[in-house]
């Protein structure tokens, strides 16, 4: 007998939902009658029409004539009606019958006036004191509650062959209900998988675990699917902290594992791809390659924010401030000492370039106010013009060499640009660029 509590058209669509096609079903006068009539109308349903207090008697004739289950849905009152039906249950107890009896504390159909088991009748109490072997009361949210833990207590169980008649006596209870019967029936059939399941487990075999729970769909209701996932999620999160740390070579440790979890497989990708990334990005910058350093951070935009990075921009940034007092000085030498091992660097080659423009203009500016010979002054220049080419600021250096009488012959010039001006520069670390 089950005793329950919410609305008790819920109660009777859960049943409706939970049987197959053979269970008989004998339903109560009045209301609950229409109600599973319009939750669903079926041959094997006994609307019971103007015989009150008699569904539960019904119901146990039905059960001890016949093989099928039979499944009576009762109320207080009627109940309360017929109390000598739950003596002869408990008698004959048949095991093909299911007494549910909805308890609302009202005649539902007369007008709701109340009836004794809201004050001094407890329908439990007098149902095992008639007898009958399996008394529970229950809400549908007890019931799962209870369920779960009698399930989980029968599969801790299953291998001890001591305990096989205390299991099915705690699962009993909830064997008249189809989508718990396949639960036990599949505990009951099915050891052998469980037991793989738990050995796959153990060995941390997740591509093998989760190989089992597509193949056997149930499995996943099982507190090691629950646990198995939690575990999962718990190694993205170490994998996502060990990132942080830059502890990238122990991130790559755990994505094989990641891999095997259905779920998280776009976040071991993600994460894959960052590490090694990441690692190759560290490995670079520890052997101070700092061209393949920029080329990466235009690939991956995201390194920048990293603070070893952050740390290379401040040492560039210090180093172009004291090239800008070398330049101002005109000392090319001392620009080439401070950024040569910038020169690779693409995105850098501008700045060290303008740099050095501004030394050579500078050094072949102070050569114009000293007694240096035209010759000299001329070599500057046309070293001036290989390099960088004959732009507006050497054009003007010139008309003011000429204008101070230097007899200057600039015929046959080669010429080179702002943009390939490195490739020009042929210095050694001991010599000056012009003179």
């Amino acid at each position: 007998m089950i005793t329950m509590y919410p609305k008790r058209i819920e109660i009777i669509k859960k049943i409706v939902e939970n049987i197959g096609d053979k269970e008989i079903i004998v339903c109560n006068i009045g209301i609950p009658s229409k109600e599973l009539y319009s939750i669903k109308d079926r041959e094997r349903n006994f609307y019971m029409l103007g015989s009150m207090g008699l569904a539960s008697s019904i119901g146990l004739g039905l059960a001890l004539n016949c093989r099928d289950k039979v499944i009576a849905i009762d109320g207080d009152g009627s109940i309360l009606m017929n109390l000598g039906s739950l003596s002869t249950i408990g008698y004959m107890n048949p095991k093909n019958y299911i007494l549910v009896i909805i308890d609302n504390s009202a005649y539902g159909s007369t007008g709701n006036q109340k009836t004794h088991t809201g004050k001094n009748a407890d329908l439990e109490k007098i149902a095992k004191g008639c007898g009958l072997e399996a008394v529970t009361t229950y809400s549908l949210e007890e019931f799962e509650k209870e369920f779960k833990k009698a399930f989980t207590l029968a599969r801790q169980l299953m291998f001890d062959k001591t305990k096989e008649e205390y299991i099915k006596n705690i699962l009993m209870p909830f064997r008249g209900v189809p989508e718990k019967t396949a639960l036990i029936q599949s505990l009951a059939n099915e050891k052998e998988i469980y037991k793989l399941l738990k050995q796959k487990m153990a060995k941390r075999d997740f591509k093998g675990f989760f190989e089992l729970i597509n193949r056997y769909p149930f499995l996943a209701n099982l507190d090691e699917y629950s646990k198995t996932i939690e575990f999962g999620e718990k190694l993205k999160e170490t994998a996502q902290n060990a990132l942080k740390e830059g502890n990238y070579s122990k991130v790559l440790q755990y994505i094989p594992i990641l891999e095997n979890f259905p779920m998280l497989v776009e976040d071991a990708k993600e994460l894959k791809y960052e590490a090694t990334i990441l690692a190759n990005f560290m490995k670079i910058i520890a052997n101070k390659e700092y061209d393949k350093v920029y080329e990466y951070i235009q690939k991956e935009p995201f390194l920048e924010e990293l603070d070893i990075f952050k740390e290379i921009e401040r040492k560039w940034l210090e180093k172009i401030e004291k090239a800008e007092e070398y330049s101002a000085r005109g000392d090319v030498k001392a620009i080439l000492d401070s950024l040569g091992n910038y020169m690779k660097i693409k995105d850098k080659l501008q700045r060290i370039g303008e740099l050095i423009k501004s030394a050579y203009l500078y050094q072949i500016l102070e050569k114009l106010k000293t007694e240096v010979d035209d010759k000299t002054i001329e070599r500057g220049f046309r070293n001036y013009i290989k390099i960088f080419g004959l732009d507006l600021e050497i054009s003007d250096l010139i008309t003011l060499a000429k204008k101070s009488g230097r007899n200057l012959d600039f015929s046959n010039l080669e010429e080179g640009d702002k943009i390939n001006w490195h490739k020009k520069l042929m210095l050694t670390d001991h010599e000056q660029p012009n003179y």
